[in-house]
């Protein structure tokens, strides 16, 4: 009786765990914040290899960027300039709640991470 009951837990088992085994969707999370607005808060799917910059290039708001690789600098976002708001104004981005030290197209993404983009006005 002890062995059909294992055999039947074990057959169980086989038969429940590919359906329990469903993978969620890996996720990052963008957000971007100007002067006393935000313009886009949403999670999206996670993309291998993906970087700070190309994750804010799906949100389809408006980018002015200077230089190019890893030296890319976001200079304007939905018309949000560099140097409006003062000499320093610009836009920097973090993930998590740590500022990075390279660019944002330097900047690999893992799956779960926050970013953020925000406006400082010095």
């Amino acid at each position: 009786m002890r062995k059909i009951l294992i055999c039947l837990m074990l057959a169980l088992g086989l038969v429940i765990s590919p359906i329990s085994a469903k993978k969620k969707k890996a996720m990052v999370t963008l957000k971007v914040i100007g002067i006393h607005k935000t313009f886009y808060n949403k999670k999206l799917s996670y993309k291998k290899g993906e970087t700070a910059y190309t994750l804010l290039k799906r949100s389809k708001l408006k980018l002015k960027t200077k230089g190019f690789g890893p030296f890319l600098y976001v200079s304007s976002i939905n018309g949000l300039a560099e140097k409006t708001h003062g000499n320093l104004s610009g836009w920097m981005y973090k993930v998590g709640k740590k500022a990075p030290n390279v660019g944002a197209n330097a900047y690999k993404l893992k799956a779960n991470m926050k970013v953020t983009w925000y406006y400082v006005n010095y």
